[in-house]
């Protein structure tokens, strides 16, 4: 049977030395043309380059590197042929600009109130209590400032006027980056390809962010822990002063939800974890922040404290209550003393309190970091030097009024 025609070929063959070689023959145009190459990679590169030389001169088609795929070659070509019979004089790059210009997705109108439910059932089982809870409040607020608003007619401009409309005091840099965090999460599921209630980029997503710079920590005069200590024992009769006395003469992390005061309350039977007469608070990976544990030794005065407002007769909160309501049992508390107390108390005040006049007197660091929880890069930052050693003395001599 003949073979047919034009075929492309690479015959390898051996030259009289031994060498292998790989024969190129094809006929272009009319022209017979044969090359020889020492591998047959760069042969086939040869007869790739004859086929094309083939293909432009049978179809006057223009040979060009290109990244679309032969589909999207096919779709491009075709696209062109279309804008010329028309005859609009009208490219393909216009058409296209025109295009994502003016397409309007296909969206599904809902509000707030409509999506609520189904975004909190959602991330529940995902969120801790205090999380839940502010996306609850936020959603509300979003619900009431909004009201029949559909989520895809919002823009940056109604977030920022919502957020402004929520104090009449300018908002903190942070306060503004919490803001845009909520509101990303929000709108971010509420235009996933499954739901479609608003396009991207999303309103949220246009909303400034803030770069926040921290200085130094604030720190208690000597008075001033003297006067909250005193209001401490005033405040109900001194239901909350075992906590204070915790969070600030030994560096317990404050915030209810999160912090480490709430889950040390919890253990506070369990001698392991907190033991007066040893002088002794142990905080293992559960409890602490970093889930790095941490041992503290009490100083004198802050024994005197827990004896005197001990845990038996001031407890954090009644044990018969489930934990979620111990939290919000004991974050009320908390969150009352702080509004009438006459001391300011900034979130972490308390501790870096304790941690500036722990640091005093420190030369080697490594009692004090492994109480304390910093790195050593922090402590040296932001508390060693902070206070004089006549300073750190009358802190630690604060002691309480009843015996």
């Amino acid at each position: 049977m003949a073979r047919p025609k034009n075929t492309p070929e690479i015959k390898e063959e051996s030259t009289k030395t031994g060498k292998t070689v790989y024969k190129v023959s094809r006929v272009v145009n009319g022209r017979q043309i044969r090359k020889s190459f020492k591998s047959h990679a760069e042969a086939e590169t040869f007869l790739d380059s004859l086929i094309q030389e083939e293909a432009r001169i049978e179809n006057k088609a223009k040979i060009r590197l290109t990244r679309l795929s032969e589909e999207e070659l096919r779709s491009a070509e075709n696209a062109c042929e279309l804008l010329r019979s028309e005859g609009h004089g009208v490219t393909l790059f216009d058409a296209a600009k025109f295009y994502t210009g003016n397409f309007q997705e296909e969206l599904v109108p809902v509000t707030f109130q409509e999506i609520e439910m189904d975004f909190r059932n959602e991330h529940k089982s995902k969120w801790k209590e205090r999380v839940r809870r502010d996306y609850k409040n936020l959603l509300h607020r979003l619900k009431n400032y909004f009201r029949n608003k559909k989520l895809h007619q919002i823009k940056a401009d109604d977030l920022l006027e919502f957020i402004e409309s929520g104090s009449d005091e300018p908002l903190e840099d942070k306060t503004w980056n919490n803001y845009k965090g909520s509101f990303n999460r929000i709108f971010d599921w509420a235009a996933s390809e499954d739901r479609r209630y608003c396009k991207q980029p999303t309103p949220a997503s246009k909303l400034p962010f803030y770069k926040v710079y921290y200085g130094a920590p604030e720190v208690l005069e000597v008075d001033q822990a003297r006067d909250l200590m005193a209001f401490a024992e005033e405040f109900r009769g001194g239901e909350i002063a075992n906590i204070i006395a915790l969070m600030l003469f030994a560096g317990i992390r404050p915030g209810i939800e999160q912090g480490e005061i709430f889950k040390l309350c919890l253990v506070r039977t369990e001698r392991r974890h907190l033991d007066v007469k040893t002088g002794r608070i142990y905080l293992s990976q559960k409890i602490a922040k970093t889930s790095r544990e941490r041992t503290i030794l009490m100083r004198p005065n802050l024994k005197e404290w827990l004896t005197a407002y001990s845990f038996a007769t001031y407890p954090p909160f009644p044990d018969s209550l489930p934990e979620e309501k111990k939290l919000e049992w004991l974050n009320y508390r908390v969150k009352k003393f702080r509004e009438r107390c006459p001391v300011k108390l900034g979130h972490d005040v308390l501790r870096h309190s304790f941690s500036t006049y722990r640091a005093v007197g420190e030369t080697t660091l490594i009692h004090y970091l492994d109480e304390a929880g910093h790195s050593e890069e922090i402590a040296r930052a932001h508390y060693l030097g902070r206070a004089t050693e006549e300073e750190a003395k009358a802190f630690w001599s604060i002691s309480p009024k009843k015996k």
